[in-house]
């Protein structure tokens, strides 16, 4: 493989293309969810999912992380295709048996957590959808292991089609509600799987080998706790709401939580290829470091300007893409968008430390999960649903400053955390600037458009000047495009 972190940049842009076209056309369908759907309806299935992402890590055992970072540090050298056969056939066992388990004791669980809900459909398809995304999942590992961005992304369009055309039909020729868009899940990611399962015949064996098995789940374990909280994390703010404020408020944050994942899907894109390219062992060869400093500045840059676009025109967004029952919750998205850029920082610290022992990672994942459940146990009934945006931020910090200390402990990778943080917080700043603009919509806009243009002019100056082969690409690239035209 190239030793060259031009790599990292065209496996990022290839997932990111995907992801934004997944994700583009799912921010122009809001208008379209939020007009059929209350806020009541939009929650309850918000809350649904959050169910769904907390149980996933625990019902499959987390072979598919398990077999990636078992693939990158060079464990299934012996058979490759019997190895990743194996774990696929473990996680559609392993899964199955606890989503049995979670049907035989419906009644008993079911009542205490989802007060209010019912249990059928709601209930039910969550549970199925827990198999089906499990299977997923693994699928995917798969392609991302062995680096080909492109059937990833692939994989996720066709999901995103199929979810996409089933809401459309549920809720515009069948009239259902909120149920549609689980429904729509289910239906969309079994008929995935199954084109997945037949994209990978040929790539790996499907037989079954104890030993395999539970070197994959031995590597698993130290994971799984790591992804159980790191779920909790992500899930648990909507799943108090629902305790503490109500379906409504879920709905709202719900709404907030899909524009500002712009951010987040962004910063997935590029470690996704960041990892692999990391865990090979290219970052730590001679003049690599550097370049990955680089590039982990370079794309907290890139994140920052999306944060405080999404930040500065978070009012407008709302009004001229959500229905107006929704637009009262404008105020959180510079917050939520805002704690993304302390994630990617932490990505960037904990993947050093998990390149001998994955196990590592649970630390800073420990300390953030209480972190956040408590300040959202405690702010909630204050605060309202300012207390899940407090949260986020606070306990993505907490994570990337814990993380950040491990790196630099264990001395592989010494990043500028200085001006890392200097970016974020200055985001932040930025977008907290949001909140003083007030009068006509048209006057507003302009003089936000031109604190962005200067941003952008200064952000671009910045990093030319620090990285003079940027500047050469960006020049010959507009020679290219002046050429073509």
């Amino acid at each position: 493989m190239a030793n060259s972190i031009k790599k990292a940049f065209k496996n990022s842009s290839i997932y990111l293309a995907f992801s934004l076209a997944q994700k583009g056309a799912a921010f122009l369908l809001l208008p379209v969810y939020t007009a059929m759907l209350s806020p009541e309806e939009y929650g309850t299935v918000g809350t649904i999912l959050a169910f769904v992402e907390v149980v996933i890590p625990f019902a499959s055992f987390s072979l598919s992380s398990a077999a990636m970072r078992m693939t990158y540090a060079n464990k299934l050298q012996s058979n490759p295709r019997e190895a990743w056969g194996t774990l696929l056939l473990g996680t559609i066992g392993i899964s199955s048996f606890f989503c049995l388990i979670f049907l035989a004791t419906i009644d008993q669980w079911s009542p205490f957590i989802f007060t209010g809900i019912p249990k059928a459909p709601f209930v039910l398809l969550g549970i199925v959808l827990v198999l089906v995304h499990s299977i997923f999942n693994m699928i995917q590992a798969y392609w991302r292991a062995v680096q080909v961005p492109q059937k990833v992304g692939v994989n996720n369009l066709l999901l995103f089609l199929l979810t996409v055309s089933l809401n459309l039909v549920f809720l515009f020729c069948l009239r259902m509600h909120g149920e549609s868009l689980l429904w729509a899940s289910v239906i969309a990611y079994v008929l995935a799987t199954l084109q997945g399962l037949i994209g990978l015949k040929g790539r790996i064996t499907l037989t079954f080998r104890w030993s395999t098995f539970f070197a994959g789940v031995k590597y698993a374990f130290p994971i799984i706790p790591h992804l159980m909280l790191g779920w909790v994390l992500k899930a648990s703010d909507r799943y108090l709401i629902f305790l503490f404020i109500g379906e409504q408020s879920v709905g709202l944050y719900l709404a907030v939580s899909q524009i500002a994942s712009m951010v987040g899907l962004v910063s997935t894109s590029i470690m996704q290829s960041f990892t692999p390219w990391y865990m090979e062992g290219q970052s730590i060869e001679s003049g690599n470091s550097q370049k990955t400093n680089n590039f982990s500045i370079a794309s907290l840059v890139l994140l920052s300007g999306i944060v405080i676009f999404l930040s500065l025109f978070s009012k407008e967004l709302f009004q001229f893409v959500l229905h107006e029952k929704y637009n009262v919750a404008w105020i959180y998205l510079p917050g939520m968008a805002f704690a993304f850029l302390f994630q990617t920082a932490h990505a960037f610290f904990i993947t050093p430390v998990t390149v001998d022992n994955p196990g590592r990672i649970l630390i800073s994942t420990l300390l953030a999960g209480p972190v956040s459940i408590a300040l959202n146990l405690l702010l909630l009934p204050l605060l309202g649903l300012w207390a899940p945006v407090i949260a986020s931020i606070v306990s993505m910090a907490t994570m990337s400053l814990v993380s950040m200390i491990q790196c630099h402990s264990f001395k592989r990778q010494i990043y500028p955390w200085f001006v890392m943080y200097g970016i974020i917080l200055g985001a932040g700043a930025i977008s907290a600037s949001n909140y003083l603009f007030s009068g006509e919509l048209l006057p507003v806009i302009s003089i936000k458009l031109a604190i962005l243009i200067i941003l952008a002019t200064v952000a671009l100056l910045v990093l030319t000047r620090k990285n003079p082969e940027l500047a050469i690409q960006i020049a010959a690239s507009l020679k290219k495009w002046k050429g073509q035209k």
